[in-house]
This record gives C-alpha cells, sequence and structure tokens, in this order.
C-alpha cells in the first residue's frame, strides 16, 4: 500500500477510555486518516463488518456491554480471534494495545496473528509508527 493510500485509510478504534479515543481521533486524523471509534466490542465488530476498515486498533481488554453484573470484560486474544473469525475482515490487520507487561503480552499477541503492539501508556510517535508499518503489512485475505 503506498503511502497516500495509507493516508486515506478508515481505522476502527475501540477502546473504553475516553483519553484514548481522543489522542488516536487527533493523531490519526492529523495524519489524513478517517477514524471511528468505539467504547464496546458489539458494535465495533458489528460496524467494522458494515465498513470494512483498512486498519483495527483494539485494547486487550474490552468492554463487551452492560450484564446484571455490570460491565463485561472480554480479554485480549479472545477479542483478537473474534475480529479475525469475521469473513468480511478476512485480511485486515489488527494492533492491538495494552497497559500489561509487554515482554510477555506482545510475544502472545503477535504469535495470535496481530499485526503490531501498542504499550499503554502511548506515545504519539509509537502510533503514528505502529499504525503506519500495519497499514502497509500485506495479509492474506
Amino acid at each position: 500500500m503506498s503511502e497516500a493510500t495509507a493516508k486515506a485509510s478508515k481505522i476502527l478504534v475501540l477502546d473504553e477510555h475516553r483519553h484514548i479515543q481522543l489522542l488516536f481521533s487527533r493523531v490519526l486524523q492529523r495524519c489524513g486518516h478517517e477514524v471511528v471509534i468505539f467504547s464496546e466490542i458489539k458494535e465495533a465488530v458489528n460496524m467494522a463488518r458494515k465498513i470494512v476498515p483498512n486498519l483495527i486498533v483494539l485494547d486487550f481488554k474490552c468492554d463487551i456491554g452492560r450484564n446484571s453484573d455490570g460491565p463485561g470484560i472480554r480479554e485480549g486474544l479472545a477479542s483478537l480471534a473474534l475480529f479475525q473469525q469475521q469473513s468480511e475482515l478476512k485480511g485486515v490487520p489488527i494492533v492491538m494495545m495494552s497497559a500489561n507487561d509487554p515482554t510477555t503480552t506482545r510475544p502472545r499477541v503477535l504469535a495470535a496473528g496481530a499485526a503490531g503492539y501498542l504499550s499503554k501508556p502511548l506515545s504519539i510517535q509509537e502510533v503514528t509508527q505502529t499504525v503506519s508499518e500495519a497499514l502497509n503489512q500485506k495479509l492474506p485475505a
């Protein structure tokens, strides 16, 4: 994918924290990307299947919506697998981000098929570099 194509990319971001959502919106829109933000995984998966983004950025711990016991959480690799199982999203790279220890989380996430990994707290430089690299990867469809 050329840099011009990457700059026009549609990126879906899933994170329940407003400050993370704002960071991605501001940084990636400044780079010319269209950014779609979600805080619940069910809504994000449904929208991703409809719009088929060029990239998905996924928090390791995702809110799966409210239930009788309060908010539900889906752990990282299960969330990654949920997106990967959608036939409409085959070949769409997924970058995962986490505040967990990167020495253990990063290798697991990459081995499970993620196109990249971001450590929280996030840096603007790391976000832009990781997103750019993921958009330029050739993944099997």
